[in-house]
């Protein structure tokens, strides 16, 4: 697969020779890019992995008796990404497209 849509793929790692603290940032997106690039076709596991961190979540959350703000913000972000996700890309009210005739004399086109 190719690296070029990883983060800081464009940026030469060599340019930052004078700071090592960018040029480690740029070396472990581009890490991580890999990573999730080679975990595209095990869509299972991934859930499963998904899963087990959710449920490790909230039972830390519940044993420690902490965390509600926390797990709070992480419910409305993830409420907020399925409604992004269920939400049609484009407004189909928008006008720029075909629409439904709106009197009887109106032809359909």
């Amino acid at each position: 697969m190719s690296e070029s849509f990883a983060y800081g793929a464009s940026e030469d790692p060599t340019q930052f020779e004078g700071n090592p603290l960018a040029k480690l940032r740029i070396q472990s997106s581009q890490r991580l890019q890999r990573v999730l690039d080679r975990s595209v076709p095990f869509t299972g596991k991934r859930w499963a992995v998904w899963c087990f961190l959710c449920l490790a979540y909230f039972l830390r959350a519940y044993f420690v008796h902490g965390y509600y703000i926390v797990t709070y913000g992480l419910g409305i972000y993830n409420l907020n990404l399925v409604i992004g996700f269920l939400s049609p890309a484009r407004d189909p009210a928008g006008g720029d497209g075909p629409t439904l005739p709106s009197s009887n004399n109106e032809e359909y086109r």
